[in-house]
């Protein structure tokens, strides 16, 4: 693959720019016509340019040159090439634009109307003397599929449908900082994340010019900037997302503690038998912190298992704990009476640090703290200090201020923990339903229509 530029001596000021023009599947140059065509920052008019003395030099006989249909567009050819014929390139290749410039134009239909408005020319080749064609353009896009730890998003979902627009590339590490992660991505122009693992903001959008399409995962990713996305003219959309999998969730880390499920795994494995006794949940108090659709189907399993359920937000109504059959109770009370307090929140300004010092040593020292919701919402130092003081009995944690936990963290060797690697959404069937969508999307923007958006 190399640039072909203008030939200083015979194209600068003198040859029309290309006009790439997609009517029945044919590539037409047409360096005579003037032409609007869509570049990614606005729409740009091409001027038709005296080029006599130019197109004399390149075609020797002083007539203009044709080159209308020097090929045809095949979106399904397996090479993801468009090929011309050589007879007719000698020409066109030292008048086609630079490559840069090529990269923003857009194939369009006989109205100058954009045809696959996504599927820019991203590339061009100029054969040898030996090749079966002298000019080749490509119109592949570049994806990047972000921090697929499980190795799960090709296998979970039909990427096929892209194959003849698209090259994928899978990266299964993650990268925190961002100049790297610039650096990784600055070639690509679809970007496919999974919700909240790698941040987008402002500063990272501004260092990626190629970027046109982030897909997400959910239908809410507070690590996007979507403003600072919508500035640059990025697409971002998103998938569905299953209602259940982090209540679920929930129950295996309340599960896993009461029940004493990983020390025994490990004792046993050891060669110990019998070790200690585990909590029943029949009579215990539950408390959850914010009642919303997740609080609400852990309350129903709490009550399933025998259990009294208390509940506080700063919003919560008496009507929705009705709703739900659970105890409205102030927060003093939630924390006092609790042996296992479950926090359900979004993080917002307000919900974050709500569980401070203050809050951990109103708990009795046999209560166990659960959160699967977000790391920031419980004071960390805070959490730390009461469980090597044994100020609570344990804690269940899937989410955490820094991920993924750095390594040597203090919660990663405290003994009276369960941790678990934000797997509360990380399920087969909610990785089929993201990655699924997030294929349908990216082939909707590719044929020039915007579903599932953010903005």
């Amino acid at each position: 693959m190399r640039n072909v530029g203008f030939v200083e001596n015979l194209a600068r000021g003198l040859i029309s720019e290309a006009l790439v023009k997609r009517h029945r599947r044919e590539l037409c140059m047409a360096p005579h016509v003037r032409q609007s065509v869509r570049l990614r920052n606005g729409v740009q008019t091409f001027h038709e340019r005296r080029a006599d003395a130019a197109t004399a030099a390149l075609c020797g006989d002083g007539e203009p040159a044709d080159f209308a249909r020097l090929g045809k567009i095949d979106a399904r050819r397996s090479d993801r090439r468009v090929a011309v014929e050589r007879e007719h390139v000698h020409a066109f290749a030292i008048a086609v634009v630079d490559l840069e410039l090529l990269g923003h134009m857009l194939l369009v239909d006989e109205d100058g109307e954009p045809d696959a408005p996504n599927r820019r020319i991203v590339g061009i080749e100029v054969g040898d003397a030996n090749s079966d064609h002298g000019l080749a353009l490509y119109c592949m896009k570049k994806l990047a599929i972000l921090d697929d730890y499980e190795h799960a998003a090709r296998p979970l979902a039909d990427w096929s449908i892209l194959d003849r627009d698209v090259e994928i590339t899978t990266f299964h590490d993650h990268l925190a900082d961002e100049a790297a992660l610039a650096a990784r991505l600055r070639d690509f122009h679809i970007v496919c994340v999974m919700r909240e693992r790698t941040p987008f903001p402002a500063t990272l959008l501004e260092r990626l010019p190629k970027l046109e399409h982030l897909s997400t995962s959910g239908r809410r990713n507070a690590a996007i900037d979507l403003e600072a996305a919508k500035r640059r003219g990025v697409v971002v959309t998103g998938t569905p997302i299953l209602p259940y999998p982090a209540a679920e969730h929930t129950w295996a880390l309340v599960l896993a503690l009461a029940k004493r499920i990983p020390v025994d795994d490990r004792k046993v494995r050891a060669g110990s038998w019998g070790t200690a006794a585990n909590v029943g949940l029949s009579g215990k108090t539950l408390g959850i912190l914010g009642l919303g659709k997740l609080g609400g189907q852990v309350a129903h399993i709490g009550r399933a298992f025998g259990m009294r359920v208390n509940a506080w937000s700063p919003n919560l109504t008496r009507a929705r704990c009705d709703e739900v059959d659970v105890e409205l109770v102030t927060k003093e009370t939630l924390f006092k009476e609790s042996d296992f307090v479950t926090v359900h929140l979004q993080l917002s300004p307000r919900s974050r640090g709500l569980v401070t010092a203050t809050e951990l040593r109103l708990m009795k020292p046999t209560a166990y703290l659960i959160n699967t919701s977000r790391g920031p919402i419980v004071d960390e130092a805070a959490l730390i200090a009461a469980l090597r003081e044994s100020t609570i009995a344990g804690a269940g944690l899937d989410v955490f201020d820094t991920e993924p936990l750095p390594p040597g963290h203090a919660l990663r060797a405290l003994p009276n923990t369960v941790v678990t690697p934000h797997q509360g959404y990380v399920t087969v069937e909610n990785y089929r339903l993201f990655f699924a969508t997030a294929v349908e999307n990216i082939r909707a923007w590719l044929d020039g229509r915007v579903v599932n958006s953010l903005l």
